[in-house]
């Protein structure tokens, strides 16, 4: 086997990985069962070819933070969710406090932001839609919507 041939074959997992990242960021077809399985096919197959893995020998300590780091990045995603999950079970709920509350936990719903902006809107009450309507242009900035529901409470500010 000549030396560049590990090479080669590592240069092929690097751009079939590329590959997959850039069609899965573009189009949804990598959630599919099949393309998937082909995918790692390839994958696998390209692994076996290449050169053996040096293993790295962590520490107990080492390993120990890397575990904690992990654990901590985990619980702050598992958070996250929650809140989402949350707040979309406030938000339909119909209670007009705690679709407020809802928007509060989780202020980065374009959607719970928009429907309390337009129906705040629907009741007249301009002071209560800008802040929502606000929040949503901050969220998608080119996005019409928000600035349609400012236009319709007295004109929407430049937003920067």
């Amino acid at each position: 086997m000549s030396p560049s041939r590990p090479a080669l074959a590592d240069l092929t997992i690097v751009a079939t990985l590329l590959a997959i990242a850039v069609v899965g960021a573009f189009d949804a077809v990598i959630l599919l069962p099949v393309p998937t399985l082909f995918s790692w096919i390839v994958v696998g197959a390209l692994a076996s070819t290449a050169r053996p893995v040096r293993e790295v020998v962590l520490t107990s300590r080492s390993r120990r933070a890397l575990m904690v780091g992990g654990g901590v990045i985990g619980a702050l995603f598992i958070c996250r969710s929650a809140a989402q999950v949350a707040a979309m079970g406030l938000y339909s709920s119909g209670k007009r406090d705690a679709m407020e509350l809802a928007s509060r936990v989780d202020p980065g719903s374009y959607r719970i932001q928009m429907l309390l902006g337009k129906s705040w809107l629907e009741r007249g009450r301009c002071d209560r839609v800008r802040p929502h309507a606000e929040a949503a242009r901050h969220l998608f900035p080119n996005h019409p919507a928000p600035a349609r529901v400012l236009r319709a409470c007295g004109g929407a500010r430049k937003h920067k």
